[in-house]
């Protein structure tokens, strides 16, 4: 029905889990999909990465409001004075201003993540930390980096010791190698000749960005025990103390424009949807696939969906539709409405910005705009291709892209739903003007 190789779906209702699959875990094999198979998790790793990082704010081991640089040295960006003010909570919030994502495969060592730092420290800052909220991977790196340096551990050592192991998650898993022992979905992408679902020539993603979600994997109810940590329910309830779940599901950064419907905890993406209904999740895609978890805290509800292509946004935006219906009584919003009479002025719009990811260029085209990005050579693995989109001017300095679920530097098909991605033109207080697609804040140059 919606042409994709397989899914996973979990929900958690009532205080039970319901699972369901279907579909072909891996097209070679014919392995069929059932509820015990692995997928990977993508950027949903972040929410599991920020919960570890929570733990050890726990046990006393790291401080929300430290600086970075009290657990990671090697952490010396080019601004010395920047980095001293950058703490564990603008990491967590994607509030740091440090460079987005460095795409670099660093090694399968236990010095891929000291390497990563090293990275990070040869790129500019982007904006003052707090200034504003902009998707950041590097953040979660060092994160990651942080935990290695107070445990004494490996990442992937602590991400088992600190977090799956205590809970019983026997199949999180954080490297390609240890999913060898469980069913596994692999990733698909296009064919570009025929257009048919082949497995993704990098079924893995390089291990050394594993916190920020690059190879971390699990099934779909897995999710749903780490979830269920933060409602407060099952044998892990007391996992989290309270006031940390509600720090972490609270509002800690933001966009610069309340045009955009998400805000920022610590790890989580908090989701404003029609009638006042708050949600907390996050999305994710790698290698080939593409994950969604959206929980709503007032009736400890969520549903996790787990897909093994490119696509998914057409069954994401059916299932979760008719299931939020049921649970919280409304849905994802859809195509936000103008204001009356007004008129699109795409023009005013027009032109360039750039960050780490790429450069973007705004161009009238009729009532709307077109946007077109090319990646930095530093992250060639985001697109190996230019892409383009058409932004819907709805109000002033705000718009709106159907059926996309990529943030303009990542090709994930072509899918056309009635779910939008919004975006904003924000000048700051200093005169910077910046176009926000509600993750990343690109800079007009």
């Amino acid at each position: 029905r919606w042409n994709i190789p397989g899914a996973s779906i979990a929900v958690l209702a009532d205080g039970e889990v319901l699972e369901a699959a279907a579909g072909i875990a891996n097209l070679n094999s014919g392995l069929r999909v059932t509820p015990d198979t692995l997928f990977p998790y993508g950027s949903i790793t972040k929410a599991l990465t920020s919960t570890l990082v929570l733990r050890l704010v726990q046990q006393g081991l790291v401080a929300l409001d430290a600086p970075v640089t009290d657990y990671v040295p090697e952490f010396r960006p080019a601004s010395a004075e920047l980095a001293e003010r950058i703490t564990l909570r603008h990491l967590l919030a994607h509030s740091s201003g440090l460079p987005g994502t460095i795409f670099r495969d660093t090694g399968w060592g236990d010095d891929a993540l000291r390497a990563n730092v090293e990275l990070i420290n040869r790129h500019p800052h982007y904006f003052e930390p707090g200034l504003m909220f902009s998707y950041c991977n590097s953040g979660l790196l060092l994160l990651g980096r942080i935990a290695e340096t107070v445990s004494g551990q490996a990442w992937h050592q602590v991400f088992q010791s600190v977090l799956a192991q205590p809970l019983g998650i026997s199949t999180l898993v954080t490297r390609p190698e240890f999913a060898l022992r469980h069913p596994f979905a692999v990733g698909h992408v296009r064919n570009r000749q025929n257009h048919r679902w082949q497995v993704d020539p990098h079924p893995f993603a390089f291990a050394s960005h594993g916190p920020a979600g690059s190879a971390p994997a699990g099934r779909a109810r897995d999710l749903l025990e780490i979830v269920r940590v933060y409602l407060g329910q099952g044998p892990n309830a007391g996992f989290l103390d309270p006031a940390l779940v509600r720090e972490a599901w609270s509002t800690q950064s933001r966009p610069p424009t309340d045009l955009l419907t998400r805000r920022w905890g610590l790890g989580w993406t908090l989701y404003d949807w029609v009638q006042g209904v708050e949600v907390v999740g996050h999305n994710g895609s790698t290698a080939g696939t593409i994950s969604f978890l959206r929980i709503h805290p007032e009736t400890k509800s969520a549903v996790v969906l787990l897909v093994n292509s490119t696509s998914g946004l057409l069954l994401s935006d059916e299932v979760f539709r008719e299931v939020f219906r049921s649970l919280a009584g409304v849905w994802e919003p859809g195509v936000p409405a103008s204001a009356p009479g007004f008129t699109p002025e795409p023009a005013r719009y027009e032109g360039v910005f750039e960050d780490i990811h790429g450069r973007i260029e705004l161009r009238a085209r009729g009532e709307d705009l077109q946007i077109h990005t090319v990646a930095r050579n530093c992250n060639a693995g985001i697109s190996d291709r230019a892409t383009s989109a058409v932004l819907r001017n709805y109000t002033a300095n705000g718009f709106y892209t159907e059926g996309q679920v990529s943030r303009y530097t990542m090709n994930v098909g072509d899918e056309r739903t009635r779910l939008v991605e919004r975006s904003a033109l924000c000048t700051l207080a200093n005169g910077d003007v910046y176009f926000h697609d509600g993750y990343l804040a690109m800079k007009k140059v």
